[in-house]
């Protein structure tokens, strides 16, 4: 029995470092964190607070702002991470499939060198596939037919084995399943950073309002201003 050549462990890449953006957008919003601690003991300043309504009520809806941001924000950096990590896999096992049904190929050829119709039947003629869609259907045309009588045979006096067949369709199943996980992390990505944006911005548009507010309303109170970060 022959076995395949290992291959070289992949290195890991490097992480992408996050933007300047994104490293603002997550100061702002612990930040804006700091803030929604603070306001609810600001008790003494309650009725100048509701002069700009903001009432307990509406200091309690901008920490619900906060929180949920902030949930937002994580919940995107892990669907970035998840999608990176599928088509990590997804070149993995991509590989791997590819690799064998090369070898495969090569030696299903050599099955039916005097025997056209019989290459063509098992899927072995012309070039070797390319594309995924491609691929995976000259791969499975080799399993499949290259399992019934007649031409199992002469591909197991070639090396082309049922036990490597089943092999190889056992990796061409995962890889449908990887590509299945890549996409399905490919759309939730953009999904995910929509929310971070809309719920960022919806905070930042609250602290904007509030500041502006603020610093008229606490204007010869530079103490108070200061302790609210402004």
């Amino acid at each position: 029995m022959t076995s395949e050549p290992t291959s070289t462990p992949e290195p890991t890449p490097t992480p992408r470092p996050r933007s300047a953006q994104d490293r603002k957008m997550e100061k702002d919003i612990i930040t804006a964190g700091q803030l929604a601690k603070i306001l609810p003991a600001e008790t003494d300043l309650a009725a100048e607070l509701a002069e700009g309504s903001y009432t307990p009520a509406e200091i309690t809806r901008f920490a619900g702002l906060q929180e949920q941001a902030f949930a937002d924000f994580v919940a995107q950096g892990e669907a970035e991470a998840e999608q990176k990590t599928a088509t990590k896999a997804f070149l993995a096992v991509d590989k791997t499939a590819r690799a064998t049904y090369s070898k495969l190929r090569a030696l299903g050829k050599s099955a039916f060198m005097k025997d056209p119709e019989g290459r063509q039947f098992v899927g072995l003629d012309g070039r070797e596939p390319d594309s995924l869609p491609n691929f995976l259907g000259a791969a499975r045309k080799l399993t499949e037919s290259g399992s019934k009588p007649g031409y199992a045979e002469k591909l197991a006096r070639k090396g082309v084995t049922a036990a490597k067949l089943a092999d190889l369709s056992a990796k061409l199943d995962a890889l449908e399943a990887a590509d299945a996980a890549q996409e399905a992390a490919k759309a939730a990505a953009p999904k995910a950073r929509a929310q971070r944006d809309a719920s960022a911005q919806e905070l930042a548009d609250w602290l904007a309002e509030f500041k502006t507010f603020a610093k008229a309303q606490f204007k010869d109170r530079p103490d108070i201003l200061k302790r609210w970060g402004f």
